[in-house]
């Protein structure tokens, strides 16, 4: 865990969780559920001018009406965590939120982490936890088109050659896409799961293709090595 980031959905959202990561050297990242409502401890950043002053509110109270394009602050959670022999004892814990402003949608979106500031600005930490769904959707893309959610053996030896096999196959689209996209126009967009599905599609007929030519490959090397003779 020391030194690792890890990243959460809303699924995962758990003070204690991000309390046990902090206290073994790891940090996280997750989105801010709506309905928590932290006290705010000071800011990370401070502003110009007559900005209003956070310090001592709720999170909830003050976050609709911020007109920053990011918000850095310091909030206390308070949380039950299990203690010794089955007795729950309530507890305190110090971390960071980040709200970076989404113009689309016209609000800020929140995320709890304990990363410090010197290491990723707001706007990093948005970027960071971006990344989280480009993960998902490599997974997703293993299981649907690479069939690795579908193992045909429980051997052990059976299931690493065929998890070895997807990566590999991931590996290739990915060559191949790039090699595509360098051929087409700057305007046109390509997606990495399109050429994954078409790989799939063909991988078959691909595997006898390449068999035949390592198969011709061969008999010619030995035919060679005959003529050759010792």
């Amino acid at each position: 865990m020391a030194g690792r980031l890890l990243l959460f959905d809303l699924g995962y959202f758990k003070w204690q969780l991000f309390t046990r990561i902090h206290e073994n050297g790891g940090f996280f990242v997750s989105r801010m559920r709506d309905d928590v409502n932290p006290m705010i401890l000071g800011e990370n950043r401070r502003w110009r001018g007559a900005s209003r002053r956070l310090a001592g509110r709720r999170l909830g109270d003050v976050k609709e009406g911020l007109a920053r394009q990011v918000v850095d602050l310091l909030v206390e959670v308070e949380f039950t965590r299990r203690g010794y022999l089955g007795r729950a004892r309530r507890e305190r814990a110090v971390l960071r939120v980040v709200g970076v402003r989404h113009e689309a949608a016209r609000k800020h979106h929140w995320y709890v982490t304990n990363v410090p500031i010197t290491r990723l600005w707001p706007p990093e930490i948005a970027r960071t936890y971006s990344a989280r769904w480009e993960v998902e959707l490599i997974f997703r893309e293993l299981k649907t088109h690479l069939r690795i959610a579908h193992l045909a053996s429980a051997r052990r030896a059976v299931v690493e050659a065929l998890v070895y096999a997807a990566m590999i196959g991931l590996a290739v689209s990915r060559s191949l896409w790039r090699s595509l996209r360098a051929c087409l126009d700057a305007g046109r967009r390509l997606s990495e799961r399109r050429v994954t599905d078409a790989l799939a599609t063909i991988a078959v007929e691909l595997a006898v293709v390449l068999g035949d030519r390592q198969a011709t490959s061969a008999r010619k090397t030995t035919s060679v090595e005959r003529c050759a003779g010792p």
